[in-house]
């Protein structure tokens, strides 16, 4: 053997350049591939992507796209859900893509998460209108509409849409809408129908609406009777009859005390016609023991709690309650439909007496 053949095959097996006759003799860092020598990195990735061509189906001549699915692309982002029916990517497909993202838990035709997709899905009496970005908002005060299907929870319909504390709210009925009540009167500061008739009500009665009362009165505030307010039928001055103050409360004894502004039930004032010194409890209280179930012991057991518009004097020996009264007129003194006499006992103020005249 030769030396210079010696060499050649120790230098073969050193760099493992030594191939047969069908490879290509590759230098170090290169590996044959077919009929070439390519980088032993680049013959790795050679293989990934063919085995990836094979399962995607795809030929070597590249005529053929990968299969995205009827989206047309893979869905992220602010669209993670492929909406077939639309046949793009989406909020959602189905209710269940939104259920963590209350209150818009349901699936909209246009793919987006929303609360609502129309006004019958709103049932909050605050919140019954469908808006246009698919959440329940309020409705607008004097809408025919808005409250439409709204119901409370005893099942009343609410279709009246007004102010509740700053807040457009469906409710039953109105101080300018009872239509729901019938031939009743609504309640106007509960906003619900009462089961009080309308326009029988008459003078210093408890009333919850204006139309509660006789033609002629409103339902007002007591003026004795401030907290808690107590509404009752009272004159208007201006109501004209045979029996109402046609302009002059001193026609309509013993309501002769006029009172400018006073407040009514639905939050508007009137002039009105009240008893000079007492309120209605007072006046009904008297021949009364009050609120006792035995005779009076004071002025504080008569009239309206607090008020200290009752008085509690001695009628041959029993306490009964009384009002105050003018010395020198019975005006004051007509309780009932009976008239009574204006005493001065002494003990100031004078007061009405217990026997009619």
């Amino acid at each position: 053997m030769s030396a210079r053949f010696l060499i050649t095959l120790l230098a073969c097996a050193a760099l493992s350049a030594c191939t047969t006759k069908d490879e290509p003799n590759c230098n170090p860092g290169f590996e044959p591939s077919d009929d070439a020598c390519v980088p032993v990195d680049a013959a790795v990735e050679m293989e990934v992507d063919m085995d990836i061509a094979d399962d995607a189906d795809i030929g070597m001549d590249g005529d053929t796209e990968p299969d995205l699915g009827p989206c047309g692309e893979v869905c992220g982002g602010a669209t993670p859900v492929c909406n077939e029916g639309l046949g793009r990517c989406a909020e959602c497909a189905v209710a269940a893509d939104c259920a963590a993202r209350a209150p818009r838990t349901e699936c909209s035709d246009e793919g987006t998460c929303v609360q609502c997709t129309g006004n019958s899905d709103c049932t909050d009496p605050e919140a019954p209108v469908c808006g246009a970005d698919g959440l329940c908002e309020a409705c607008t005060v004097g809408s025919a509409d808005d409250c439409t299907g709204v119901t409370g929870s005893g099942g009343e319909t609410l279709a009246v849409c007004t102010d509740v504390g700053g807040t457009p709210t469906c409710v039953e009925c109105t101080a300018d809408d009872e239509s729901a009540c019938g031939d009743e009167v609504c309640d106007v500061r509960n906003r619900t129908c009462s089961d009080e008739p309308a326009g029988e009500t008459n003078l210093c009665q408890p009333c919850v609406s204006n139309s509660q009362c006789i033609d002629g009165q409103v339902c007002a505030q007591d003026p004795r009777a401030d907290e808690p307010p107590l509404f009752v039928c009272l004159w208007r001055q201006d109501a004209s009859g045979d029996a109402a103050p046609n302009g002059v409360c001193g026609n309509a004894n013993p309501y002769n005390t006029t009172r400018s502004e006073q407040a009514l039930i639905d939050g508007t004032t009137a002039t009105v016609c009240t008893r000079r010194f007492a309120s209605c409890l007072a006046a009904a209280d008297h021949l009364t023991f009050g609120r006792g179930d035995t005779e009076c012991t004071g002025d504080s057991d008569c009239g309206r709690e607090g008020a200290a518009d009752g008085l509690c004097r001695d009628d041959g020996g029993i306490d009964r309650c009384t009002i105050a009264c003018t010395v020198g007129s019975n005006d004051d003194c007509l309780v009932g439909g009976f008239e009574y006499e204006c005493l001065n006992s002494g003990v100031a103020p004078p007061t009405c007496g217990f026997v009619p005249q």
